[in-house]
Parts: C-alpha cells; sequence; structure tokens
C-alpha cells in the first residue's frame, strides 16, 4: 500500500552566541533547516528500533548547497553530545560548546547525527539535517556557544 501523505516536521536550529563572562546574548540566529533522505529514515529507526536516535550536533566551515541527499558536513571541525528535552509536541536537542571549543570558523554549516554508535570523531553516524548560516558565527574563547534543534508536529 503506498504511503499517500509524508508525515511533516515542524522544524528549526536556533543558534545562541553568548559572552562567558556575563552571560550577555552576543546573537542569536534561527534558521529553517533540511532534514536528509538518511533523516527521515532515522526517524522511522528510532520509531521502530528504539536505539537510533540523534545524538551529536556537528558544526563546520563548509559552504556547499545542502540537500535531501547530504550524508556529511562539506567541512566539520567540531561535534559535541546532543541532550534531548520534550515539551508537548516540540522535541528539542541542545548541544552546548563551551569557551575551549569550535573556536576555528567561521561557523557556516550544522547538522545533527544519530545512530546506533557512539560516535565522536568527524564525518560519523547519521546525518539527520544540515543548514548553512548565510552570515555565519565566529565563536572565540570569550563566548560559548548553544544550538538547538527544535523537531515538531
Amino acid at each position: 500500500m503506498p504511503i499517500i501523505e509524508k508525515l511533516k516536521f515542524k522544524n528549526k536550529i536556533i543558534t545562541t552566541l553568548k559572552n562567558a563572562q556575563t552571560g550577555e546574548v552576543i546573537n542569536t540566529i534561527t534558521t529553517p533547516n533540511t532534514i536528509t533522505n538518511t533523516g527521515e529514515e532515522l526517524v522511522l529507526d528510532a520509531m521502530g528500533l528504539g536505539n537510533r536516535y540523534i545524538k551529536h550536533c556537528a558544526i563546520g566551515t563548509g559552504g556547499a548547497s545542502t540537500s535531501a541527499g547530504t550524508i556529511l558536513l562539506a567541512t566539520e571541525i567540531n561535534r559535541g553530545a546532543s541532550i534531548y528535552t520534550r515539551a508537548g509536541q516540540v522535541g528539542t536537542f541542545s548541544t552546548f560548546f563551551n569557551t575551549a571549543q569550535a573556536n576555528s570558523g567561521p561557523i557556516i554549516e550544522i547538522a545533527f547525527f544519530g545512530g546506533t554508535s557512539s560516535f565522536t570523531s568527524t564525518n560519523t553516524g547519521t546525518i539527520f539535517n544540515r543548514i548553512i548560516l548565510s552570515s555565519g558565527i565566529t565563536k572565540t574563547s570569550n563566548y560559548t556557544l548553544t544550538i538547538d534543534l527544535d523537531v515538531g508536529f
């Protein structure tokens, strides 16, 4: 039996750059993003298999265009573990980069990854989504960076 309608996700990525000393928000960017083909498969596997969930957020400096067929970041420079919370029908995957992390830049591309194994090294795991930031984020050791992926129905 063919599927007549695809499940529609409402999703966006929110990046928040803060001064590490004062806590002042320097910059917040909210960007809609592309869910990849493998991201859709990851959601199905999570529902059916229960062990293939989003675990990490990766950042990079590559600006190549993104599509549903994207499987890696163009130029990954760092990744961090994601923490999942849910409020109603919106799930949030949040990743925090401290003052010592992610200071190569500017950060142009962001993606979240899942899968069955622990993959803390670059270019590993199953990509869920990817965005390109038009202006980029320049992070130094003076700042922290939080990246939230909100997904809902």
